[in-house]
């Protein structure tokens, strides 16, 4: 595993501020186009030096109700600093994003975990009761569904892995956001 630079620390925040500002765009799926499965390809297991990108995939966005999700397009930093935009430009644009940290220590993923939910808005203290209520057993979890920007938005960090995912705000927000990182949790357990 690699550390997380420091150029990803000073990246970092510039990202979230722009993911902060994510709203509109993209609409929640009707019941019956989550029931039919997800279209498009399904993101798998990952391993230490494989695409973290990989890890969710549009199918996976479609399965939960995000509809319009193709992709990635990539913009990452190395194997371990990954920005994944699945619909739109950024999640700070309206679009869904998933972004992953992979850091040479718990330490310093604690850092860039914190790094991450001071720069996402809304109410990162009500949102750290809700992560740490649907995810109890990771060091981190913060779900906010209503960022600064009007996004919906969720934070976990596990051992060295830190994420986010970012989507539309919607009624189902916190719950799509749930089933998607619990996959990625799922996804990862190797990184973790």
């Amino acid at each position: 595993m690699t550390r997380v630079t420091s150029a990803a620390l000073v990246v970092l925040p510039a990202f979230v501020l722009a993911l902060a500002a994510c709203g509109g765009g993209g609409s929640a799926a009707s019941s019956s186009a989550a029931a039919s499965g997800p279209a498009g390809p399904t993101g798998a297991a990952g391993a230490a030096g494989d695409d973290l990108c990989g890890l969710l995939g549009p199918g996976d966005f479609t399965a939960v109700g995000v509809e319009g999700t193709s992709g990635p397009t990539e913009n990452n930093e190395d194997a371990s600093n990954v920005y994944c935009v699945f619909a739109g430009t950024s999640a700070g644009t309206g679009g869904v994003e998933f972004d992953a940290f992979l850091a040479a220590n718990p330490g310093d993923a604690g850092a860039t975990y914190e790094t991450v939910i001071g720069e996402v808005g809304g109410d990162a203290e009500a949102g750290k009761t809700a992560g740490a209520a649907a995810f109890p057993d990771a060091d981190g979890a913060t779900i906010v569904a209503d960022a600064d920007g009007g996004g919906a938005v969720i934070v976990i960090w596990q051992g060295p892995l830190v994420f986010d995912i970012g989507i539309p705000a919607s009624d189902q927000a916190t719950a799509k956001l749930t089933a998607l990182a619990a996959l990625v949790l799922e996804r990862a357990s190797a990184l973790t």
